[in-house]
């Protein structure tokens, strides 16, 4: 399983993409670019995403399913997006690498967390890739 820190860094990123998906969420419906109800349901599933890590209280009602698809879809958007920011200098290299990172894990032990012992296979070489690229 992956140290204490990775836990603590990955409830804070999931604590502050929530926050930074309620504020532009808000924005989107104000300004008839997304609809209430698709918003709704986007927080719902990152609500579900924070607590499985207990990032916030309570428990979640989204399925593993939706979680898997959310996060599939932004590690899509920030390996399309994050090039950009970087460029403007609205975010560092390093923290994009580490933000990517974060949700790129937590993306593969859930979905490997769901394959028996094989997918415990795969998840142990997944974390042992992460700690070699890690000490390089």
């Amino acid at each position: 399983m992956p140290a204490d820190d990775f836990w603590i860094a990955l409830r804070g990123e999931l604590v502050a993409e929530l926050g930074r998906r309620r504020a532009a969420y808000a924005l989107l419906v104000a300004k008839g670019r997304l609809e209430r109800p698709v918003a709704d349901r986007e927080l719902r599933v990152w609500r579900s995403i924070a607590r499985s890590v207990g990032a916030i209280e309570g428990m979640g009602d989204a399925s593993w399913s939706e979680m898997i698809h959310s996060l599939r879809r932004e590690i899509a958007l920030r390996r399309k997006f994050y090039p950009a920011q970087i460029a403007d200098r609205r975010l560092s290299a390093d923290e994009a690498a580490r933000r990517l990172e974060l949700i790129e894990l937590w993306h593969d032990l859930l979905w490997h967390d769901a394959g028996g012992e094989t997918g415990r296979a795969a998840r142990a070489e997944r974390l042992n890739q992460l700690e070699l690229r890690a000490a390089a």
